[in-house]
């Protein structure tokens, strides 16, 4: 594949090293999927030990080196040292725009989505602009969410959480999630 560069920056650059066998597992689990048997994996550590880096990494790899599986990263980085706790709705959406950014970044090539990070309305123009048919009801199912009643967040935040899963068997489009 000619597709070297990665869309995600990878933080430790060459002061990232003696991580081999971390990102060899990372690898061999995200282009296993979807086998059956395969779990979540949990990456837990101190902070400032290379956790983001390693997500980094396997995803740039997915993205540049296979076409099976679909690689998603969501990031909640710009969550951590608000005053105020997240909300479900702000969850809700952090979570379907990494997914949605991630899904047209790499089936259309368009590594600037991580770049530009636009916001989930210039996404869904896109997706208009192109006619693709998962985005397109991958939006719509979304604005169903948001306007469903009785508790309608809590609704949503579930939705977004188990869609991917059924998006990846009803288009058989193995998905592996990184969320940070």
């Amino acid at each position: 594949m000619d597709r070297q560069r990665g869309p995600l920056e990878e933080p430790a650059g060459e002061w990232f090293v003696n991580r081999r066998a971390e990102l060899d597992l990372f690898w061999q689990w995200a282009t296993g999927i979807p086998h059956p048997g395969r779990r979540s994996f949990a990456l837990v550590g101190l902070r400032r030990t290379g956790k983001t880096a390693i997500l980094h990494k396997t995803f740039n790899r997915l993205f540049n080196e296979q076409e099976r599986v679909l690689p998603v990263y969501v990031s909640f980085a710009a969550y951590l040292n608000r005053a105020e706790s997240i909300t479900a709705y702000e969850f809700a959406e952090e979570y379907f725009t990494g997914y949605i950014r991630s899904y047209l970044a790499f089936r259309y090539r368009q590594t600037q989505f991580y770049e530009e990070k636009p916001l989930l309305n210039e996404l869904r123009v896109f997706a208009e602009e192109i006619a693709d048919e998962i985005a397109l009801r991958a939006f719509r199912s979304y604005d169903i969410g948001l306007a469903t009643e009785p508790r309608p967040a809590h609704g949503l935040m579930q939705w977004v959480i188990n869609f991917p899963k059924g998006y990846a068997q009803r288009y058989d489009l193995p998905t592996a999630m990184f969320v940070d």
